[in-house]
């Protein structure tokens, strides 16, 4: 059976993991009152929580690649 390259499964972890404080960042920054949310849809019209629960769930998934990609 076929299987991936580390580097191949490292890089993918590295940007799950840039994208993963991409968006605790997006809820840190404060990019938008709590009032506008309905006027944005998608990325921009997730509450702040929404954003960091997401952040930290794409840390985690991160995390396990780079473990996978290093094992």
């Amino acid at each position: 059976m076929m299987s991936l390259p580390p580097w191949l499964t490292g890089l993918v972890a590295g940007v799950v993991l840039i994208y993963g404080v991409f968006r605790i960042k997006m809820a840190l920054w404060g990019y938008q009152a709590q009032s506008n949310l309905r006027q944005h849809r998608g990325l921009y019209g997730m509450s702040r929580k929404h954003h960091i629960l997401i952040g930290i769930i794409y840390l985690i998934l991160g995390g396990l690649l780079m473990f996978n990609a290093m094992s």
